[in-house]
């Protein structure tokens, strides 16, 4: 009986230890969770769009022209700089033809510029050489007018002298031959010799007073002369500067023209299109067109590059953008492809848009995982970005807190 009451009692106190074993575990876990499991706060967003760093490079003609050769296929690998294409251009050895004419022509143009500016510079060199010329002969002729004035002068007052006298002379002698003391031949004389002198001292002063007169008309033709001669000067000056501003427009339009000359000689027979970039020709050129002439821009050939570098450019709402910042870790989700089978690619926030262009808000963000897929230029995505990391414990505080602040601003 013993036996039999006691073997209940260890089966009990074994599930008891089992209980207590599972709750502790239970407990243990539950702790654990609190301090290490991590919850992200994050922004989800809606819409946004893979875009390619170094696209794919779509080779078109240059002008008008006639494909000759076609040296790649569809799927070939490209290093850059191999050539892809030989294309016949007529349009560029007519403008080569065109252009070495225009060259001609403009170096003729230059040597008549030339000429006429020679010829501009010696004629006012000639003007510079008469203009000295006309005031050194006025100085020469003032000077001897001015000495001639003063012998004039000095004559003139010596002749008035004289002519004074011979009139007090002539007064005394008159009155001397009415008081009967002087003989009229006497009185003849003397008045004759008073108005001798009279005549020559009025000939001295208008010989005076013409050389005066020739002073101030030499003075007025001098600077007529020199006036007209500075008018034609300037003219002359201007007219130069105007050759010279011609001539170094047409020097600058000839070398010009020879640089193009040279360009298009280079590509008189044949242009070559080379492989801007190294990657694989994913389409190219028909070959059925050989014949055909392509007009200028039109598509030869389009290269994808062999390591193509991708961004992702996120569409905001205004109001999450003030919670983003440079650097927090993005998860993107492709459209195009089921992430929960393939994953989300991972990122971080380069750039935040400082306003708002064409109404949106926007980051750039750089892709730091490799993704499972291939990626394209134009995929459609959406995701979210890591603002905040809390542990399970931080985070149950931190929405306790959020619904009490929600209660208390009711």
């Amino acid at each position: 009986m013993e036996h039999s009451s006691y073997q209940p009692n260890n089966i009990a106190i074994r599930l008891i230890k089992v209980f207590c074993g599972l709750l502790i575990g239970f407990l243990v876990i539950f702790l654990g969770l609190l301090f290490f499991l991590h919850i992200n706060e994050t922004i989800d967003f809606k819409e946004g769009e893979i875009y390619s760093r170094n696209p794919q490079s779509v080779i078109r003609t240059p002008t008008d022209v006639r494909v000759l050769k076609v040296l790649v296929q569809e799927g070939d690998n490209v290093s850059q700089g191999d050539t892809l294409f030989v294309l016949e251009n007529k349009r560029v050895e007519y403008d080569y033809a065109t252009t070495r004419e225009e060259v001609g022509l403009t170096e003729n143009k230059i040597a008549v510029a030339e000429r006429m500016l020679a010829y501009t510079r010696e004629r006012r060199a000639t003007l510079e050489r008469l203009r000295n010329i006309q005031e050194q002969t006025y100085n020469a002729d003032r000077q001897q007018i001015e000495r001639e004035m003063r012998t004039l002068a000095a004559a003139r007052g010596y002749a008035e002298q004289q002519s004074a006298i011979s009139k007090d002379q002539y007064r005394t002698d008159s009155l001397l031959y009415a008081q009967k003391a002087l003989s009229r031949l006497e009185a003849v004389e003397s008045k004759s010799r008073s108005l001798l002198k009279r005549k020559e001292a009025a000939e001295t002063r208008a010989s005076y007073e013409e050389k005066r007169a020739r002073l101030t008309s030499l003075l007025q033709n001098y600077k007529q002369q020199i006036t007209t001669l500075d008018i034609d000067l300037n003219s002359l000056q201007q007219d130069e500067q105007a050759k010279q501003r011609e001539l170094l427009d047409l020097r600058s339009q000839l070398s010009s023209k020879r640089n193009s000359a040279v360009v298009l000689g280079d590509a008189a027979n044949q242009l070559i299109v080379r492989a801007p970039v190294a990657g694989n020709v994913i389409n190219i050129y028909n070959d059925r067109q050989k014949t055909e002439l392509l007009d200028r821009n039109q598509p030869l050939a389009v290269i994808a590059p062999h390591q193509e570098q991708f961004y992702a450019k996120v569409i905001l709402p205004e109001r999450e953008l003030a919670y983003v910042r440079l650097g927090q870790p993005v998860n993107l989700k492709i459209n195009a492809y089921y992430h929960y089978q393939y994953g989300a690619i991972r990122g971080r926030v380069s750039f935040i848009s400082p306003s708002n262009v064409n109404d949106q808000f926007f980051t750039i963000v750089q892709l730091t995982g490799r993704p499972r897929f291939p990626l394209k230029a134009g995929y459609k995505l959406k995701g979210e970005i890591i603002t905040n990391q809390y542990t399970l414990l931080r985070y149950g505080v931190k929405k306790l807190f959020d619904k009490i602040d929600t209660y208390d601003a009711v």
